[in-house]
């Protein structure tokens, strides 16, 4: 009979009155054989793997280990437009644990609530096609075509001159942190008078052939570096060509720079007004280092030359990587009413997609900047780099400088509207807010923390992991 706990339930339980079992002579001896057989599978695929792996861990003369990421070509392809890419050199593996791209950040953690991020995308050498923008018009206007977009441009506000530049730090007053009252303490000398003379102030006499292949009106993707940092630059590049981003330079700050680019076919030249590095005691630049400022004194001439010349620069740090093109985006509704767009140090991503100026106690972040060669820019570049050349303020580098000028006319952090948005509309696509600012000269729009991130919102909260309804960061 069947007896036992289970019986109750309907499911057999163990027969008490079953035969003795066999003997396990021979079911031992089909187990050892079995085992055996899997132990030799498994020793000739580990062989096999072994002997089709080259010397340093990567794939074979076959195929290898299934699987493996492409390889990044250590030398940068041609940029120009007839070139084909260069594939020679040895490869990078973009998973390599010793590779270094300059990410401060915990490499373990995980972002909350959230599947593990995807694999960094193979940067594949791209052949660049140029492709050609409408013309950025003298004064940004309003897209008729636009018609799903609502919202009223506004006329500039009345300038109070007797207010006070938030931005601005006396160091012998409370009114700031301890660090701020430092950074404005700290003293540098001004960029020589001759240098600020004979090249900062230097006009074009001619188009330099180097920018040939950009015309008047287009956009111009554009980032700057010493030879310090030759691999951010192969970064840069590397991403703008897989999505063919195009036409791109970069704008040498010594002459090792413009060699390395030139060797490789990378539009480029040695910028005027370089000479302020030279002799800067070493290499890499860093944000402590004198010529950290001396470096702004350069990009901003460089930004200048180029609105001279009619072309609208989208400019970045050599530490960007692009991810999407811009380029529609920057044109969508209330945008394409801005001299400059700039996007934020902000990490608050809630306040931020308010619109409400719940930023706007933050710095704006010239890591990523957009300029149209508009007479309103022209002018406020002039004044850009003026400042940062003049000032013997060691803090008074390109970025403090932007942020002070922007907030001139300014009596708070908050900058008055240059655009009216339907409530219900307001921080959305297209209707994003754009600001009178450098004491109302300016149209300046800010571009949203969750799709041109900084670090913190991208490597840290991993926003774009957590919240995938609001878009792919750019």
């Amino acid at each position: 009979p069947w007896v036992g706990p289970r019986a109750s339930r309907g499911v057999p339980a163990m027969n008490k009155t079953h035969a003795a079992p066999e003997r396990r002579g021979k079911r031992r001896r089909r187990v050892r054989v079995g085992a055996a057989a899997i132990l030799s599978i498994i020793s000739f695929a580990l062989a096999y793997g072994y002997l089709t792996r080259d010397d340093d861990g990567g794939e074979g003369l076959e195929n290898g280990v299934k699987g493996r990421h492409e390889r990044i070509p250590r030398e940068v392809p041609s940029l120009s437009r007839t070139t084909t890419p260069s594939t020679k050199g040895r490869g990078v593996d973009v998973h390599d644990p010793t590779v270094n791209f300059g990410l401060d950040f915990d490499e373990n953690a995980d972002p909350p609530n959230a599947p593990p991020p995807p694999p960094f995308p193979t940067l594949a050498t791209t052949t660049t096609t140029v492709r050609r923008s409408p013309p950025v018009p003298k004064r940004a206007t309003v897209d008729e075509d636009q018609g799903k977009y609502k919202f009223e441009v506004l006329p500039p506000p009345v300038i109070d001159g007797s207010v006070t530049n938030m931005q601005e730090v006396d160091p012998s007053k409370q009114d700031h942190p301890q660090w701020m009252r430092d950074m404005w303490s700290e003293k540098v000398q001004a960029v020589d008078k001759n240098v600020i003379d004979k090249e900062l102030e230097a006009r074009l006499q001619s188009r330099p052939p180097e920018l040939d292949h950009v015309q008047p009106g287009e956009e111009l993707f554009v980032t700057f570096g010493t030879a310090s940092v030759t691999d951010f630059v192969q970064n840069w590049l590397e991403s703008a060509g897989k999505l063919g981003l195009s036409p791109l330079f970069v704008g040498a700050l010594d002459e090792d720079m413009y060699e390395w680019c030139k060797k490789r076919g990378v539009p480029s030249m040695l910028l005027k007004g370089n000479t302020v590095l030279k002799n800067r005691g070493q290499q890499f630049i860093t944000a402590g280092d004198k010529s950290f400022k001396k470096m702004g004194t350069v990009k901003t001439k460089f930004i200048q030359d180029l609105l001279e010349l009619g072309i609208a620069p989208i400019l970045t740090d050599a530490d960007v990587v692009w991810l999407k093109d811009p380029r529609s985006y920057f044109k969508r509704g209330t945008y394409i009413t801005a001299d400059v767009l700039v996007s934020t140090d902000c990490i608050d991503v809630p306040a931020d997609k308010k619109d409400n100026n719940g930023c706007s106690h933050v710095n704006f972040n010239t890591g990523v900047l957009h300029f149209r060669p508009t007479d309103a820019a022209k002018a406020f570049v002039q004044t850009w780099k003026t400042k940062v050349a003049t000032s013997t303020i060691a803090w008074m580098r390109d970025q403090p400088a932007f942020n002070l000028i922007t907030h001139e006319g300014v009596g708070g952090h908050s900058l008055e509207p240059a655009v009216s948005v339907p409530e219900e509309r307001r921080g959305t696509e297209g209707h994003r807010m754009v600001y009178w600012a450098a004491n109302a000269s300016i149209r300046l729009g800010v571009l949203p923390n969750w799709l041109f991130g900084n670090g913190h919102s991208y490597f840290v909260q991993w926003h774009h992991l957590t919240h995938p309804e609001d878009g792919e960061p750019f």
